[in-house]
């Protein structure tokens, strides 16, 4: 469907102008079966966001031997810095699992609801990215709630898609994604062609909830080891060079690069915990 042959017109990701289509990654429901990811510029500064909800997971497992919350170990930690979910968006490995902090928990059949949003098995999700593709990610820092959180790959915030400083695409699109194709038909998530998708959210719910954006687009909260929507964004280097395709899409032009990233040990750095 997306061709690689490119024109040779050449810009930068600071010119492309809000609402840009960028593909940049790739991405399956099932890990070995991965598609181009297509991704819109949402402000001036780099933010991309997925133009679709790239699949229906659970914000984090249940941690069955958590001793000290009991929300966590019944229905998954709602910690946005600690959580499963953020963990596989910012792993380039094969292998993306490995605790967070001593009751830490995969997300296992047995450890989410109705034993249908596994994915540790899954591949991390930069693992189909090409490395010139990771290195143009930008990492950025913020608290979410109490917590510093530095990642390449992050959930939007509920200020990104609804507050007045919201991502400037949001000015002239709905804030609604809809699912992927290979999304359709996944079990657990039975969403048809058009239909709108809920999705996570980085900010604390209340009472051990996590939060979502909803389906009518306004903030909802269900238990973390629930199925929602994945939209992830990023930041891009506004420097790094870009291509457009005969596809009519944009694409990180090609670069050499000689140091690998995102180890687990540079992870645990991004997060500011200390590697088990």
């Amino acid at each position: 469907m997306y061709r690689r042959e490119v024109r040779v017109t050449d810009t930068t990701i600071g010119k492309l102008k809000i609402g840009t289509p960028l593909i940049m990654g790739k991405y399956g429901v099932n890990r070995d079966r991965p598609k181009p990811i297509i991704w819109l510029k949402g402000t001036p500064n780099g933010d991309f966001i997925t133009k679709d909800a790239i699949d229906y997971l659970p914000f984090d497992a249940k941690e069955r031997e958590n001793t000290e919350n009991n929300n966590a170990r019944i229905m998954g930690n709602s910690r946005y810095s600690v959580s499963n979910l953020l963990q596989f968006l910012n792993c380039a490995e094969e292998s993306w699992f490995a605790p967070m902090h001593q009751f830490d928990a995969p997300p296992t059949v047995m450890n989410v609801d109705w034993n249908r949003g596994q994915y540790d098995q899954h591949y991390g999700f930069l693992y189909f990215f090409e490395e010139y593709e990771i290195a143009a990610l930008e990492q950025d820092t913020r608290v979410v709630d109490t917590d510093n959180v530095a990642t390449l790959v992050r959930l939007p915030s509920i200020a990104d898609i609804l507050s007045p400083d919201r991502f400037k695409l949001f000015t002239k699109k709905g804030v609604r994604p809809k699912a992927t194709e290979e999304l359709i038909g996944k079990p657990g998530a039975e969403f048809y062609l058009g239909s709108y998708v809920p999705f996570w959210v980085s900010d604390w719910g209340r009472n051990g909830h996590a939060a979502f954006i909803g389906r009518d687009g306004s903030v909802k909260v269900q238990w973390p080891t629930g199925n929602c929507g994945v939209r992830p964004v990023c930041t891009i280097s506004p420097a790094t060079a870009v291509v457009l395709g005969d596809d009519g899409f944009h694409y990180i032009k090609p670069q050499e690069i000689k140091q690998n990233v995102c180890t687990d040990e540079e992870l645990y750095a991004f997060l500011g915990l200390a590697q088990p």
